[in-house]
């Protein structure tokens, strides 16, 4: 009699369930590159968002501004208090609850408000006080960053009388692009309005 051997049967491998090193790495890579991506959108819209509130907060001083000179024709004397003390020329979120104290993003007490008796357009006209009164008033920003700066520029050149950084009047896309890049993104710097 024959004897019948029993044939191990060969078996294909076994098929890998999962993934990969190299899968793996590269699953890796593609979720932190779109972490990163997303972190900068955020970032950038977190920047706009801080600083359409300094422009809004900048508007409603100005347009509260025009009833009081209606109403003394000048502003001599005026001050932070004079903002704080009047609900319609400041914006809550800004308002520090220290007396006469304004907050932003980029700085405590980050605002301040001077009577100013000479201003300069962009075209470069300066408008003097003939009575040596204070006839606008300048707001003045601590703490802007370089992107603040650009944003904020951009967005209030063609309604506000005068703008400077650090004393420095913007009047132009070149003034502002190296005035602005002097602010970093660490330090700050100061930017007076004059609506």
């Amino acid at each position: 009699m024959m004897k019948l051997r029993s044939k191990t049967l060969s078996r294909s491998p076994k098929r890998q369930v999962g993934m990969g090193l190299p899968t793996l790495l590269m699953g890796i890579v593609i979720i932190g590159a779109m972490t990163a991506k997303g972190i900068e959108m955020y970032n950038g819209w977190k920047l706009e968002n801080d600083v359409d509130t300094v422009v809004e907060s900048s508007r409603k001083v100005g347009q509260g501004l025009d009833a009081y000179k209606r109403q003394w024709k000048h502003f001599n004397g005026f001050a932070n208090s004079d903002v704080w003390n009047s609900p319609q020329l400041y914006t809550e979120s800004l308002r520090s609850p220290v007396a006469d104290q304004f907050n932003t993003v980029f700085s405590d007490n980050g605002i301040q408000y001077a009577p100013v008796t000479s201003v300069t357009n962009r075209a470069g006209k300066n408008f003097t006080s003939p009575t040596a009164k204070p006839m606008w008033v300048q707001q003045s920003y601590s703490g802007i960053t370089t992107g603040a700066c650009y944003m904020a520029v951009d967005k209030l050149i063609g309604e506000a009388l005068q703008i400077s950084l650090n004393g420095t009047r913007i009047h132009d896309n070149a003034t502002k692009k190296s005035e602005c890049d002097k602010a970093g993104d660490t330090t700050g710097a100061t930017l007076q309005i004059v609506m």
